[in-house]
């Protein structure tokens, strides 16, 4: 079974960070990026989840992970019932938006399996719109090649020509798919 586990991360107002974003004088550091390392944080906090568990239940296996390994966490999270899977790509809580981290607990434990949450984005687009390099090239698909959190901090070589004027003042992250979404007015 795996344990899977949110963190919220959205640490300014939303205003605050499109004021930033839109004044071309700032240079924009995307949200999530702005605190402490999340591995270690979101890691450690799973770490001490296991040894609340454990006095309670005795000695079991378990491996923790935050993106540490190939562990698919957006569909576990799904399946998961902590959101569903937006149409750029990054889970949603219907209470609490989707600026939040995730990770996970893999453990022998015989723990019951929830239910998955539904998709509420109907006919909403605005992520898609809003995307300055057009990496959501269709719902539910994302060309990470296009996109500015990939091209800013993953991509190993220079960003391409045809992409730089797209990024504007981005330079470590990207946060334009999550301002437009409406689901976002919840965040905490």
């Amino acid at each position: 079974r795996i344990i899977t586990a949110r963190m919220n991360y959205l640490s300014v107002p939303i205003a605050t960070l499109q004021a930033q974003l839109h004044n071309p004088n700032n240079a924009y550091i995307a949200a999530y990026a702005r605190g402490r390392d999340y591995h270690r944080l979101l890691r450690r906090r799973l770490q001490q989840l296991v040894e609340r568990i454990s006095p309670i239940i005795g000695t079991f296996n378990y491996r923790v992970f935050v993106d540490s390994a190939p562990v698919m966490e957006k569909p576990l999270a799904a399946k998961a019932g902590l959101g569903w899977q937006g149409k750029h790509t990054n889970l949603i809580n219907q209470a609490a938006s989707s600026w939040f981290f995730l990770g996970e607990i893999y453990t022998d434990l015989p723990l019951p399996i929830d239910t998955a949450t539904t998709n509420h984005c109907g006919s909403c687009t605005a992520c898609i719109k809003t995307c300055p390099t057009k990496a959501i090239v269709a719902p539910y698909q994302l060309d990470a090649r296009r996109c500015i959190a990939y091209l800013t901090i993953e991509n190993p070589g220079a960003i391409p020509e045809s992409m730089r004027p797209l990024i504007g003042n981005r330079i470590f992250g990207c946060d334009d798919c999550l301002l437009a979404c409406p689901w976002n007015k919840f965040a905490k």
